[in-house]
């Protein structure tokens, strides 16, 4: 009797740590067409509207001159 609660104990558990591992896997949001096709309209879009390209490299800067100020303060 004792052989099959254990026996029981280490099936449950192992099905509970297969199910968890099964559960915590990423799964694909888009397919590989979708992503193909997302990436085209993300390119049109930018192509007719370049100035986006300008607002995010002003942005970028600002950052990366933020950074810049903190590491000169923590030095």
């Amino acid at each position: 009797m004792k052989a099959n609660k254990l026996t029981a104990l280490i099936v449950t558990t192992y099905i509970g740590f297969v199910s968890m591992a099964h559960a915590s896997a990423p799964q694909a949001v888009f397919s590989p067409e979708q992503e193909a096709r997302i990436g085209e309209i993300a390119a049109d879009y930018l192509i007719s509207h370049p100035e986006i390209l300008v607002t995010v490299s002003q942005k970028l800067q600002e950052q990366q001159e933020v950074r810049k100020q903190k590491c000169l303060h923590s030095a």
